[in-house]
């Protein structure tokens, strides 16, 4: 029964059904979660894929020396802070490396057809942004830049608005298409290496993009192929999922 298992937060009992439908609120995300972690399972079950006790161990071992938690003392610490079981903390890791391991098998044929069939949503622009409050400021800076008179990454660190990427020189990295907005995408997609466009109107303010490169996919590059590969995994999970039969005694009426 729901009630028998709780969580009490200053002496203050919830119940688990009462807990679930909290969770999910205005959507599904949690049981879909749990839902995408079984459907994974019994795939990789289905396939033959299974993580032996060396594998186990030897994740767990790397998580805890990444993590600095090498000292059993330590990691037994982390596990209490987290109110987390040893057991559940290897049937996570467990969940990792399946998840790994239904990746890797992705065929590379499925990998070369995706990324062949779609070559413009794979292409990445590297780029920095200047983050300003009104449009005035944001032009009297284009016009300083396209003058030649100031330095990009001076002007983003002192002053863009966007506090994560000034202090980097406005550097926010490479971002693919479906990353940005239609008129951020046209503006920098159809710009020049080294090009400043703007400024574009965001729901955070105006701004400005310099164009550090374009770079288009290559299918050989092993970072596309696992994120190719990840991204058909994912696709193939939500597929099973969709079809699955889901029962849940916790629902609320």
């Amino acid at each position: 029964m729901a009630e028998d298992f709780f969580i009490s937060v200053n002496d203050d009992k919830v119940d688990l059904k009462f807990a679930f439908n909290s969770l999910r609120g205005l959507d599904d995300a949690f049981l879909n979660g749990l839902v995408e972690m079984i459907v994974g399972r019994q795939y990789a079950v289905a396939n033959g894929m299974g993580v032996t006790d060396e594998e186990l161990q030897r994740a767990v071992d790397e998580y805890r020396y990444l993590t600095g938690l090498e000292s059993a003392d330590a990691f037994n610490q982390y596990l209490k802070d987290r109110r987390i079981s040893l057991l559940a903390f290897q049937s996570a890791m467990e969940g990792l490396l399946l998840r790994g391991k239904i990746t890797d098998a992705v065929p590379e044929d499925l990998v070369d057809a995706y990324i062949a069939e779609n070559q413009l949503n794979l292409e990445q622009a590297e780029i920095y942004h200047i983050r300003l409050d009104d449009e005035d400021t944001a032009q009297e800076i284009k016009s300083l830049l396209d003058e030649g008179e100031e330095n990009f990454l001076a002007l983003a660190y002192e002053h863009s608005k966007d506090a994560g990427t000034a202090k980097k020189g406005g550097y926010v990295g490479g971002l693919l298409r479906r990353q940005m907005t239609a008129e951020i995408e046209a503006a920098v997609f159809n710009a020049a290496a080294g090009e400043v466009v703007g400024p574009i109107k965001t729901k955070h303010g105006y701004n400005l993009f310099k164009v550090a490169s374009l770079i288009k996919p290559d299918k050989n590059d092993p970072a596309l192929r696992t994120s190719v590969k990840q991204e058909l995994m994912a696709q193939k999970i939500g597929e099973l999922s969709a079809k699955a039969k889901v029962a849940c005694s916790l629902y609320e009426d």
